[in-house]
């Protein structure tokens, strides 16, 4: 009885059925959506169908890479947000005195109270630590003419500060800057300032270095002063991350992505017509208007019309094992490895057109690879039938792109025929060249019939 019912899922219809059933329908759903889908155009190429009149107004679309490169223009353009923080001043000097007052207070308690007090509740280092405290609480005890008090280390150091403050400089924070030039925000008006009028924070440390150098303290003293004194710089300008994203995002919500509006009743192309840049521009942007003319209701009997077209190439290559490659037919593990073969490649096919650059990336589509390991697990026959399957299949998510088809058959067919009877793996790389062999003669054909720069071909190649 288990016998039986392995033999059932080895050989059963309904696996099968089920099988091509999924294979259908996920191929289907890795289709171009929202187009109404004709056949792939290339520029170069001649139209050589009746001219193509505008049946309703739509607009163009910019070429993908151009409205990218114009979006990252427009972010590159935004200055980054700052706002200005008024009290800026007085609160440096207010935390100034309140520290000071604090430190003296803390020290006379520790002096009050006989402590040794080693332990350093503050932001300040150990050395600057214990300088300001024996600077504080020794000064009474040795006094002497050249001796720094603690009220003189204090007075450098808001003179410095005031200092700072006073010049027409203003301080903001390095971190953020990557232009010659900011945004400061006074209410809803932004006003666009050179980054040279400003400050940054390193920059108000060293000039507060600098300052307090000169007032010729000893080393542990001037020390610190530094720290002491850096830790109360305060940016008079934030940043605003908040506000500068939203100017990023308004400027990038400026782009448009049409270049122009082609009219009702105006000719998009004509008879023998060759197709440019533009023009293909224009018919892409047709196909994908009349998509959304179309409506809901024309979506679902696209979706059926995928599904049927993928439904009747995958039956041609079902007919085949049925008549004349039975083993393959009755073992459904067999017919499960083709079906994932044709899922993989659609997959990859479905990849590739979602990536938008100007390069030849449909080459990645490895049919030929495809046709060789078919033909080694198997035979030439199935590999070669395969192989014109899968050309259509993936050459019909292209969006029925004929060059894509031919070149793959060609490429495919050479791997196929290279392969069938393969004895050793030097072979294989044999094959790779014939595979090359293939490509670079279709890609020339092609290139040639469509008046392709040579540049352009190269690349392919």
């Amino acid at each position: 009885m288990a016998k039986q019912k392995e033999e059932n899922k080895k050989s059963g219809m309904r696996v099968k059925i089920l099988i091509g059933l999924a294979t259908v329908v996920l191929i289907t759903f890795m289709f171009p959506r929202g187009e109404s889908i004709e056949s792939e155009i290339m520029i170069g190429s001649v139209w050589t169908h009746e001219d193509l009149i505008a049946p309703f107004s739509f607009p163009i679309k910019k070429d993908p890479q151009v409205y990218q490169n114009e979006v990252n223009a427009a972010e590159a353009s935004v200055y980054p947000v700052f706002v200005k923080n008024p009290n800026a001043v007085f609160r440096s000097l207010d935390s100034l005195k309140s520290y000071e007052t604090y430190l003296r207070e803390m020290f006379a308690e520790t002096h009050r109270n006989d402590t040794t007090g080693d332990l350093n509740p503050t932001f300040l280092s150990n050395d600057s630590f214990n300088t300001i405290k024996n600077l504080i609480t020794n000064e009474n005890l040795l006094p002497g003419e050249n001796q720094v008090t603690s009220k003189k280390f204090f007075s450098v150091i808001e003179s410095a500060i005031n200092n700072l403050y006073r010049k027409s400089t203003i301080l903001i924070p390095d971190n953020v800057i990557r232009k010659d030039s900011i945004a400061v925000r006074t209410g809803n008006y932004d006003s666009i300032d050179r980054i040279s009028r400003y400050l940054t924070i390193q920059q108000a440390m060293d000039d507060l270095k600098r300052y307090i150098d000169r007032s010729n303290f000893s080393p542990d003293i001037t020390n610190a002063a530094e720290e002491y004194s850096s830790h109360f710089i305060f940016p008079v300008l934030t940043y605003n991350p908040t506000y500068t994203q939203e100017e990023i995002a308004q400027a990038k919500g400026n782009v448009s992505r049409y270049s122009g509006i082609v009219n009702e009743s105006e000719r998009i192309v004509g008879k023998h017509e060759r197709i440019s840049k533009e023009t293909k521009l224009k018919i892409d942007s047709y196909k994908a208007a009349k998509g959304d003319e179309l409506g809901a209701g024309s979506d679902l009997l696209q979706m059926l019309g995928k599904g049927l077209h993928i439904a009747f190439l995958l039956s041609l290559l079902t007919i085949y094992f049925y008549l004349f490659r039975k083993k393959i037919f009755y073992d459904n593990r067999k017919i499960f490895l083709f079906a994932i073969n044709f899922l993989f490649l659609s997959f990859i096919t479905y990849l590739i057109n979602q990536i938008s650059v100007n390069a030849p990336i449909q080459f990645f589509i490895f049919i030929p690879v495809s046709a060789m390991l078919l033909t080694i697990i198997f035979d030439s026959r199935v590999g070669f039938y395969s192989t014109v399957i899968l050309t259509l299949v993936t050459g019909a998510i292209r969006g029925n792109d004929y060059s894509f088809m031919a070149m793959n058959l060609f490429a495919g067919a050479l791997s196929v025929y290279t392969v069938r009877d393969i004895k050793n793996r030097s072979q294989i790389f044999r094959s790779f060249l014939f595979i090359l062999l293939g490509y670079i003669v279709s890609i020339s054909a092609f290139g040639m019939e469509r008046f392709a720069p040579a540049e352009s071909i190269f690349i392919e190649f």
